[in-house]
C-alpha cells in the first residue's frame, strides 16, 4: 500500500492571499478517489494494491499542473509501506524540472 503527505507552508499560502483551508479542501478534493481514504490533514493512504498506485499518480499530476500550488508545498511524500521505501515528490521535480532547463 501507498501513502501520501502534503504539508504546505501556511505563511506562504497566507502570502498569496490564500485562505489555507479552502487550499486543502482542494487537495483533498484531488485525492477524493475510491482507492484513496483520507486519514489526516494532508495524509492520503490507498486502500486497494490494484488500482491505489495510478490513482495516487492521477492526483500527484492533477496538483502538479498548478504551479501556484506547488509553491505553497513544504513536504510532498510518498511512502511505499510494502518495502518501506519514501519519495520526496517535492525533490523529484524539483530535480527534473531543473533536468529539463539543460
Amino acid at each position: 500500500m501507498f501513502k501520501v503527505t502534503i504539508k504546505l507552508d501556511r505563511e506562504k499560502v497566507e502570502e498569496q492571499n490564500l485562505d489555507y483551508d479552502k487550499v486543502m479542501a482542494l487537495v483533498d478534493r484531488v485525492y477524493n478517489r475510491p482507492e484513496i481514504i483520507k486519514t489526516g490533514e494532508g495524509s492520503y493512504t490507498g486502500i486497494t494494491s490494484s488500482q491505489e498506485l495510478a490513482s495516487f499518480g492521477i492526483a500527484m499530476l492533477t496538483l502538479e499542473k498548478a504551479d501556484w500550488f506547488f509553491e505553497l508545498v513544504s513536504e510532498w511524500y510518498m511512502d511505499d509501506e510494502s518495502d518501506g521505501s519514501r519519495e520526496d515528490i517535492k525533490a523529484s521535480k524539483l530535480a527534473w524540472d531543473a533536468q529539463q532547463q539543460k
